[in-house]
């Protein structure tokens, strides 16, 4: 994850987070030669940069995660390399969780919509196997946390990772 930020609605500026892992696996069907779809179980695990507390409010979360389930779907720009080019968006759901301290409450998960795009570029390395190169775009839906209503996250990542093909 290179970039990922969250806020609340009431007074909260945007609050930067030191990502430090972001991984994904799924299973898939190539419907033909340009069109896949994929289901997929992700993580993104993130720690706040700096803490927001005043006599109102209290953020003292030092790390959130949040875990999402997608269906998606892809187009893949087939040419006649080795490489090829390919764009995917999803949608699902996605739960966040936190060692969130908010208000005084122990709530510590939410459950909300996700969605995601993707644009990346396979590499066949052999006939049952691609390595691949993708940037990814994550977000989520507003959610309830302690009581209080959260704007959506969003997250920005890159993955690298291998593409084994029945």
């Amino acid at each position: 994850v290179s970039d990922l930020t969250a806020q609340d609605d009431v007074d909260f500026e945007p609050t930067g987070v030191d990502s430090s892992w972001s991984n994904e696996v799924g299973i898939g069907y190539r419907f033909n030669r340009n069109f896949r779809g994929e289901f997929t179980y992700g993580t993104n695990i993130a720690r706040n940069k700096n803490k927001i507390n005043d006599s109102d409010r209290d953020w003292d979360g030092n790390w959130f995660e949040t875990s999402s389930l997608f269906a998606s779907a892809y187009y893949d720009f087939m040419g006649t390399s080795k490489l090829s080019p390919y764009l995917g968006i999803g949608l699902g759901t996605t739960t966040v969780h936190t060692n969130l301290n908010y208000s005084g409450s122990t709530d510590s998960e939410a459950f909300t919509f996700g969605y995601q795009s993707k644009i990346g570029i396979s590499y066949a390395a052999f006939e049952s196997t691609d390595l691949f190169l993708e940037g990814i775009y994550q977000g989520t839906k507003a959610f309830n946390l302690g009581g209080d209503n959260f704007n959506p996250l969003e997250a920005w990542a890159a993955h690298l990772g291998v593409r084994y093909k029945l």
